[in-house]
């Protein structure tokens, strides 16, 4: 028996055609798992044991695949292990003796690259994010000169915290928003920080996409005590991982999402994390 648990920072969402997005908050990193993988990580996380899951998930496939999906799991189950989507438990005393009692597993090499996805196969694969955001804002009006300075503010702020590890950022955005964010901000408020962001990212050589935006409008609204959902997900194609600031559940547009209200609506957020 492999003593296997999930661990509290690895939060799951899910993606298109029965997959599972995995984000790792220690590390900031995202994870795509095929429909299969997502079965077994699922059933070990409901019963801390991973042989119990490839007996469980072997038991619903053909005979013919059953012994391939094995082989797969006994991989997976090292790539999960080594990204830190899954960690080993110290088992109690009776289940120790029961170990002891049976014969030593094979031990599989750790796989290098990415897992071959085979017809029925469980796999996982690390995914960038997005990339940057070119889009040029749209024409409204003029934004402010405060506006403009908060928007310079929270863009410097989430850029030297996006360098800090992901769980620290994590933490400080935690802290801002129980202390400084205590009133909701209006859409409006919202819509002309992400803006505001944007504009003082057009002064910046480094990279700025929905990461740095998101983070940056939290940031400059921060100020003035006004307070913003940060999201971490997904959306439209599973595989394009997104950051995004939301009012009352209300995703808040970014350059790239849409041309407009009308095309935003159509636009499938799932939300994974909701800081």
């Amino acid at each position: 028996m492999r003593a296997l648990s999930v661990p509290s920072h690895v939060h799951c969402g899910e993606a298109p055609q029965g997959g599972a997005a995995l984000l790792n908050a220690r590390t900031g990193q995202w994870h795509v798992m095929n429909r299969t993988a997502r079965e077994l990580w699922e059933e070990c996380r409901r019963t801390g044991d991973f042989d119990a899951a490839v007996a469980s998930v072997s038991s619903r496939v053909p005979d013919a695949h059953a012994h391939r999906l094995r082989r797969d799991a006994d991989v997976l189950a090292v790539v999960l292990l080594d990204r830190g989507l899954l960690v080993r438990r110290r088992p109690g005393a009776a289940a120790r003796r029961l170990i002891a009692s049976e014969p030593a597993p094979v031990e599989c090499e750790p796989p290098y690259g990415r897992v071959p996805r085979c017809e029925r196969g469980p796999s996982v694969e690390r995914v960038p994010p997005a990339g940057p955001v070119d889009d040029p804002v749209p024409a409204r009006s003029r934004l402010r000169r405060r506006d403009r300075a908060a928007g310079l503010i929270g863009l410097a702020l989430a850029v030297c915290l996006l360098r800090l590890p992901f769980r620290v950022t994590l933490r400080t955005v935690t802290v801002v928003k129980r202390f400084l964010g205590r009133r909701d901000a209006t859409e409006a408020q919202a819509e002309r920080a992400v803006r505001a962001v944007r504009h003082a990212a057009r002064h910046y050589p480094g990279r700025v996409a929905c990461l740095e935006l998101s983070l940056g409008a939290l940031m400059a609204l921060a100020p003035a005590a006004r307070g913003l959902d940060w999201c971490l997900g997904s959306t439209g194609d599973a595989l394009r991982f997104h950051a995004w600031v939301e009012v009352g559940r209300t995703p808040v547009p970014q350059p790239g999402d849409s041309d407009g209200e009308e095309s935003l609506r159509g636009i499938i957020f799932r939300g994974i994390l909701r800081v």
